[in-house]
């Protein structure tokens, strides 16, 4: 009995182990083959499209969803455009004689119009910035320093402005403003987003959190509380010297995003990471950092309503979602230092063009659609695992093996 006893029990020790050795040895060919595909999948080609530029240091991005070829980048003292995808750009706006120092850029939905945020308030680019207005002016320094613009994707006259001082909301083209309710006084908004095909949505980011309007910038809800200290950033008025265009690199929540496929999913960029939402800001939870070289993320974009990329100071990050990993698709770029993110799909080929602003100019690349689809289409880590999830316990195959030890002769 005891000699049975004990070779049904080696038997069961040596199977199991068996089977767990079998799946740690598949996660790990798992993870060297996705390794290996990643490394293959982008080594991509990052192009500098800078002819006619002037500026080194760029610092925003806006791209027509009407014509995809016409594309705007913005300097802290100039706007520049392109027609050809950006083979060459010539300078729509300059204040370089001026104190005035650019913040916020953004393009009307039928590519006609483009609005500029400023130290000095908003200034609009009517026909695609061949003629421009000043369309508004905020009472004293905060009011008037215009650092997010967002425009209503199904109403063009329609126009949220985030500034030193709260949010401020036109229906009528900027002939009439108004302010937006339920904010501290002081808010410091430094970037606002629509809600995707709802669009009566709006995100802000601003130094007391993130709010919420479902108005069209009417009246606004804090949803996430992440507070700067105003300390932080007083400094910047208490020096004449100083440069307010600052604030947005001290305001802790730095970008904000709805998901184009999931409108209830929130992104928010922060100096410390990614936060998500997966109900409209009712709760949110922190991102893996795991292959993120810095959470100092100034920017947050999804290309082909498929993959998640973000700027950062040490390069251009894409998320996935199956490893919970980053990876750097920052080979072939010059500069590291990425401050913001666009992208436009080309139907004609098939691919999603990602352009990326840095201090050291504008650069551009091609996605393909396979490639940005194509890590959901593997088998995930967690997934590799489910497949052994009917299989004993290790503290079970431990008690086995103990069982065994006693019985053997």
């Amino acid at each position: 009995m005891h000699q049975r006893a004990g070779k049904v029990g080696k038997e069961l020790v040596m199977g199991q182990t068996s089977v767990y050795l079998a799946a740690v040895t598949s996660l790990f060919l798992l993870l060297i083959s996705s390794a290996s595909g990643y490394a293959k999948e982008y080594d991509r080609e990052w192009s500098k499209v800078s002819k006619g530029i002037m500026d080194a240091d760029l610092k925003g991005i806006a791209v027509s969803m009407e014509d995809k070829n016409n594309v705007y980048v913005m300097s802290d003292k100039a706007v520049y455009v392109t027609g050809d995808g950006g083979t060459s750009w010539s300078e729509l706006l300059s204040f370089r004689t001026t104190e005035k120092t650019i913040n916020a850029i953004a393009v009307s939905g039928d590519a006609e119009t483009v609005y500029v945020g400023t130290t000095d308030g908003l200034f609009k680019g009517s026909d695609r910035g061949a003629k421009w207005e000043q369309i508004y002016r905020g009472v004293g320094e905060r009011e008037n320093a215009v650092f997010a613009v967002a425009v209503n994707s199904r109403n063009s006259e329609s126009i949220v402005l985030g500034t030193m001082s709260g949010i401020f909301i036109t229906d009528d083209s900027g002939r009439n403003w108004s302010k937006g309710k339920n904010l501290p006084a002081q808010s410091i908004v430094t970037q606002i987003t629509s809600g995707g095909s709802h669009h009566n949505i709006f995100y802000a980011a601003s130094s007391s959190g993130v709010y919420k309007s479902s108005d069209s910038g009417g009246s606004w809800n804090r949803i996430y509380e992440l507070t700067t200290p105003e300390e932080t950033y007083q400094y910047l008025f208490e020096d004449e010297d100083e440069d307010i265009s600052k604030i947005n690199d001290l305001i802790r929540a730095r970008d904000i995003l709805v998901d184009p496929a999931d409108y209830r999913t929130i992104y928010l960029a922060t100096s410390n990471g990614l936060m998500i939402s997966p109900d409209e800001g009712k709760s949110w939870k922190r991102l893996g950092s795991s292959g993120l070289l810095s959470r100092n993320i100034g920017s947050i974009m999804i290309a082909g309503n498929k993959a998640l990329y973000a700027a950062t100071d040490r390069g251009v990050f894409q998320y996935m979602k199956g490893l919970n990993h980053w990876q750097s698709l920052s080979a072939g770029l010059s500069t590291i230092d990425i401050r913001t993110l666009a992208s436009h799909y080309q139907t004609a080929h098939d691919k999603t063009v990602l352009w990326a602003a840095s201090g050291q100019g504008l650069f551009k690349t091609e996605l393909s659609t396979d490639s940005s689809s194509h890590r959901n289409k593997e088998m995930t880590a967690d997934e590799a695992l489910s497949m052994f999830s009917h299989e004993p316990s290790i503290e079970e195959i431990r008690r086995a093996a103990i069982e065994y030890a006693e019985v053997q002769p």
